[in-house]
């Protein structure tokens, strides 16, 4: 990129070498190495990932190294001399001019749980304006993606893990998804909520017998009232709206799929037989589910939306030719899903004034009116198809909203005339299905051991509680504190990682490593009132946590 301006190398007054770019100093003509000290001094920010715009000759990235004490990680970016960076205690982001592949880096560098400082070098904004909005909508691209996953773990966090519990008891009877793998050959049609699946309800009606037809979660609303009942229903979502889709619909056929964190009466509204599966990012419960229902436990890639989990599905279910309807990713005709789903709303000034409403390229490839969470869930399309589906015949028909890259855009009617040419034989589950035995008492004895492991978490964080008030000093804590402390930690860890806890913990994890940053200038008091917060706020929210697991468990073993 450097043949692109006018690069200028020459000593300072004081003999050390400075750069010109495009006439505008990247560094002092007088004291080049001073004037990156006073700079990192005032830009750096301890307890943050330091990412600094603008590499130059590194007097800058050098001081801000010297400044990050608590070891904080260094990113930097240099679209003008980036073949000529040795990266020597910092990490290189290679800049792309496609903000796609920098979002992706950033990804793969920025944890959720970092805080960001962002340092521009002096200047670089003003010679590669465009490089660096192009940076800065990546940027906060990833971290609007990251408030979006904090607010969800913030807001479902012990749902999840008590929706977990219950779950337990249908498992124990219900079948894993294992079952279902590559038992069609058939295509498979998902029916999302998207404003364009009014379009295509004529025809899927039509073409009902010739296909397998997958409703994503709520969808199965807009699906009925059209007088179309799908064969599998996906749901994932454990939160009691989503119950509200299914509490009062009356189902013939239609069999459930249901992720374990999904809201457990939902079960309850489908007749016919279930199968239960586990998130990808739940994979750690893998071993923990299946000690207890005694069934082999399949994991699911999705994202963040339940239409993510059901392409991930489909694909484990046929080798056949897989097609999306209604799977908008936008506000199309300005409403936010297909007629008869509880969700509609018309999108109007007040509703784009209450979203970050952002354009994205669409189906036909003008821009059209999506927001970041749907952003979000058209990534995870195109994660999962480059990663299990690359060879795969994927169909987005569903004529309208964003574009999703990596698919085959195809009118549905065409879709049809070329796949759903034959009716499709059900498969009848009893031909292939493992022996469902379902292991009660071997269940109950698992759930009792997992209550008596909260009852002994209960007992050391109330300890721990109890060591913390008893410290005398006001700067630090005494050497016995500290040991009784951390002998406790290490035995909650070690008990944690035995029950199903993960799940209810994942917030408390984000909050105590985010919200409790070092501050610059912080005295040794400071420091021991923060450290204090920090470790007070642990143990009460764990103990929050492992006392509302107790009561779900001893509520499941009365009622298993």
């Amino acid at each position: 990129m450097q043949d692109q301006f006018n690069i200028e190398l020459f000593d300072s007054k004081n003999g050390v070498k400075t750069i010109k770019v495009n006439n505008y100093f990247l560094h002092s003509k007088y004291n080049p190495l001073l004037e990156a000290k006073q700079f990192a001094q005032k830009n750096y920010k301890p307890g943050c990932i330091q990412i600094v715009f603008g590499y130059g000759k590194g007097y800058i990235v050098d001081e801000i190294r010297k400044l990050a004490i608590s070891n904080e990680k260094i990113l930097v970016i240099d679209p003008i001399f980036e073949g000529d960076i040795s990266c020597e205690g910092f990490e290189l982001i290679a800049y792309e001019n496609n903000q796609d592949i920098l979002y992706k880096q950033l990804v793969n560098s920025i944890k959720v749980t970092d805080n960001i400082n962002l340092i521009v070098s002096p200047n670089y904004d003003k010679i590669i304006p465009n490089e660096y909005k192009a940076f800065l909508k990546a940027l906060n691209e990833k971290l609007h993606f990251d408030q979006v996953t904090i607010n969800t773990f913030r807001g479902f966090q012990s749902v999840w893990h008590r929706n977990y519990i219950n779950n337990i008891k249908s498992a124990i009877k219900d079948y894993s998804l294992k079952n279902l793998y590559n038992k069609y050959t058939c295509p498979i049609v998902i029916a999302s909520g998207g404003p364009s699946l009014n379009k295509q309800l004529r025809l899927l009606k039509e073409i009902k017998n010739n296909i397998i037809l997958i409703a994503a979660g709520s969808t199965i609303n807009s699906l009925l009232m059209a007088e179309i009942e799908p064969d599998y229903v996906v749901s994932i979502d454990g939160s009691i709206e989503n119950y509200g889709h299914f509490k009062e619909l009356n189902l013939n056929k239609s069999k459930l799929i249901y992720s374990m964190t999904n809201h457990p009466n939902i079960r309850d509204v489908f007749s016919d037989d279930a199968y239960f599966f586990l998130n990808e990012s739940d994979s750690y419960l893998k071993d923990h589910l299946k000690s207890i229902v005694k069934k082999e436990v399949v994991t699911h890639s999705g994202g963040g939306s339940v239409a993510n989990f059901a392409f991930s599905i489909a694909l484990h279910m046929t080798t056949g030719p897989i097609a999306f309807i209604g799977q908008d990713l936008a506000y199309t005709d300005n409403k936010t899903h297909a007629d008869n789903n509880k969700y509609l709303n018309v999108v109007d000034e007040e509703f784009k004034s209450s979203r970050n409403l952002i354009e994205a390229t669409g189906y036909y490839g003008i821009p059209v009116l999506t927001d970041y969470p749907f952003l979000m869930m058209k990534q995870a399309f195109e994660k999962i198809k480059s990663k299990f589906a690359l060879d795969r015949q994927i169909y987005n028909c569903t004529e309208g909203g964003v574009l999703i890259e990596q698919f085959t855009n195809m009118p549905f009617e065409k879709f049809s005339e070329k796949y759903a040419t034959k009716i499709v034989d059900s498969v009848r589950e009893n031909d292939f299905i493992e022996k469902n035995v379902g292991h009660r008492e071997q269940a109950i004895q698992k759930l009792q051991n997992e209550y008596s492991l909260y009852i002994r978490l209960v007992k050391l964080l109330k300890e721990n509680l109890a060591y913390l008030s008893k410290n005398k000093f006001e700067d630090k804590f005494s050497q016995e504190i500290l040991r009784k402390l951390e002998k406790n930690d290490r035995a909650v860890e070690k008990l944690t990682k035995q029950t199903s806890l993960t799940v209810a913990i994942q917030y408390i994890n984000i909050e105590v490593l985010k919200y409790f940053q070092v501050k610059k200038g912080e005295t040794p008091k400071e420091a021991y009132k923060r450290v204090y917060t920090q470790s007070e706020t642990l143990y009460k929210s764990l103990l929050e946590a492992v006392e509302g697991a107790a009561k779900d468990i001893n509520e499941l073993l009365k009622n298993i």
